[in-house]
Parts: C-alpha cells; structure tokens; sequence
C-alpha cells in the first residue's frame, strides 16, 4: 500500500478485471407471539440490522458507512477529507437485489455488497472539487487494534494523485511489510519477501501509530504522514490492509488515494473462481460491473455498459497472490481477503456474488 505512485503516470483504460475480495451482514429478525385466544403477549423489538463500517473511499477520504437491510437505508460521515468534506454526511435508501447486493437509489450502476467476514464494497457520491462524483469504498466492521494483530506482509494494488486536483494520476501494485514493533517498509512494484532491499525497486520506510479504534496513522521515515490505515482479519486467518492515501505530493507524501492489499495466498486460482461483482475507479469518475473467472479466463460485463473479455490470466505471476492478465492487468487474488488489479490507469475493488 505504500509506494512511489508518482513513478508511474496515466496509461490505457480498457475493460478490465480489478477486484477485491470483501463480505455480508446477517439480517436479525424478532418476531411476535400472541397466546392462542389469550391475551396478546408482548415482545421486544426487533433487533437492528444496521452495521457500521470504518471505511476509505477511493479518491482518499476516510468515513464512516452504516448499511440497515431491514430497513433498506444507508447512512454515511466523512471523518477524514483531503477535499474539505470532514464532517459531511449523507444518507440515502435503497434496493435489494436477488443476488444479496443492494443498490442505493439515484446510483442505478452502483451495488453495495455487504458480507459475513465483516467487509463490505460500496459507493457514495460526494463534491471532490465542486464536482459531483461517484466514489467507491472499502469498509471493515472490526478493525484491528494492534500492532501484533496487524503485523504481517502484504501484496497491494493502490491508485492516487499527485494531489486533491486530481492530476499527475496512476495505479501501481507492489508489497508492504507492517512489523509488530509498529514500523513498516513497503517496495513498490517488487516483492519484500524476496529480500528486503527490495532488489533495487523503490523502497519507503515508516512507522505506525495508533489513533484508537482500529485507525492507523501512517509516518514515513522522515515524519510526514501519508494517511491513514485500517487492518482486518477474516475468519480463515486472511488480512486486509487498507490505507487511505492523504498527503499530497508537494507536502512530501505519497499522494492522494487508496491502497489496498491482503496477506498472500498460494492457490490464487483456485480461490479465484466464480462471479465477482466490483466497483471501479479513475481520475474522474466510479463505475461498477460483475465478472466471471472459469479455470485461467475471465469475462465480465458492466453495469449500464458494455461486455467484455473473456482474457486468461497467468496465475502466480509475478509473484505469489498475484496473476497477470493478458490485458495488461496485473491482479491481486486473495480468497476472503483482497483482490484487486494494477493496468497503469484505473484501479477496482470487489468481491465474491
């Protein structure tokens, strides 16, 4: 998550496979007994369905997301803003969907897709620079609160901007070591676990501090922050690191944006399998589809779109949890944890139908 995005700027934007794999929330439902003839017996309430996550948008905010599928509303406040949106909220309803997503109304190509680890994919639509724009997200329903619970190494793929202006745009993918003394490194478009010099690929160094309920904040080396962190730990020992991205470039950071990542797998194609629904990312604007993996290809289609695909992909490719598409894309597959994917150009988060 932590990189030199700057090395690479623009690129092609085809359609593509990005995702990253995420969760569901349970509905509790109580219900009313009555004796039969008798009188009524009284119940309590039924118990809310409503969950909060902390969460990190796309283009670099940092919020919190509440979703109620009993209710079909959502509600959400910007706790963080690199646009000077700290302290807006919004809330809207929505949709469910057959297939266990929901969609909020006036975003008909946007879905949100709760699930049972406790992450979840969405969108909101904010004014990043007076402009009026659909942003993805990330959320996580318990963070982790300690350096010894977030410590591992990291596959990431992560997009931002030289700044708020979103300008000087790009996407890169790479690895980041989060240590249990609170310190981090991070190579940028090379794997750690294959030296720590990152043979010779641009390499960041740091360290993390706590700012309470699961919220990290992220130093480099030289004591400029870069943003903020949120760690999460699924059921089967998987971890996800997500970091939103806050420092512009002439302030000495690395950029505004989002990176996300999750401790490796080796059997990326066999946890790679099935149909995935993805939200989506540029400089300028959020979009969402689904697409399918079946053995080493994929296709997908776009909501309110077009199809496309299918492509194959190269598994393990360039190093272990990643697989390269024959597009051009390389791709994060990571079971319950992260999948993601790095074209130059766009970056899209996603998980499993």
């Amino acid at each position: 998550m932590i990189m030199n995005r700057l090395h690479r700027i623009g690129g092609r934007f085809s359609q593509r496979l990005y995702v990253i794999v995420l969760s569901a929330v349970a509905v509790l439902l109580a219900g009313c007994n009555s004796g039969g003839g008798g009188t009524p017996t009284a119940s309590a309430p039924p118990a809310s369905s409503a969950v909060t996550y902390t969460s990190v948008g796309g283009a670099g905010e940092l919020l919190t997301y509440t979703l109620d599928t009993s209710s079909l509303k959502y509600s959400y406040k910007i706790t963080h803003s690199s646009y000077g949106l700290a302290g807006v909220s919004g809330s809207g309803t929505l949709t469910a969907n057959t297939n266990g997503t929901y969609t909020p109304k006036g975003m008909p190509n946007v879905r949100i897709v709760p699930a049972q680890n406790g992450l979840l994919i969405g969108a909101v639509r904010l004014a990043i620079n007076g402009t009026q724009k659909i942003v993805p997200l990330i959320g996580v329903q318990h963070p982790l609160t300690s350096f010894a619970a977030i410590a591992g190494t990291y596959n990431y793929v992560g997009g931002g901007c030289a700044s708020s202006s979103r300008t000087s745009c790009s996407v890169a993918y790479g690895t980041v070591h989060l240590d249990s003394n609170g310190t981090w490194a991070s190579c940028f478009e090379a794997d750690y676990t294959a030296g720590s010099n990152c043979s010779g690929s641009p390499k960041n160094t740091g360290t993390l501090n706590s700012l309470g309920n699961g919220e990290w904040q992220v130093l480099l080396s030289s004591g400029v922050e870069v943003g903020t962190g949120i760690g999460f730990q699924s059921p089967n020992g998987q971890k996800v690191w997500v970091l939103d991205l806050s420092q512009p470039a002439a302030k000495g950071g690395l950029g505004v944006g989002i990176d996300v990542g999750s401790t490796r797998v080796s059997s990326n194609q066999t946890i790679a399998q099935g149909t995935w629904i993805f939200a989506g990312t540029t400089a300028s604007s959020g979009y969402a589809g689904s697409l399918t993996v079946s053995g080493a290809n994929y296709s997908g289609t776009m909501f309110g779109g077009n199809s496309y695909g299918p492509y194959s992909l190269s598994f393990n490719d360039p190093w272990a949890g990643f697989a390269t598409s024959t597009n051009g894309a390389v791709t994060l597959l990571a079971g319950t944890g992260v999948y993601a994917a790095d074209d130059g150009n766009s970056i899209e988060i996603g998980l499993r139908q």
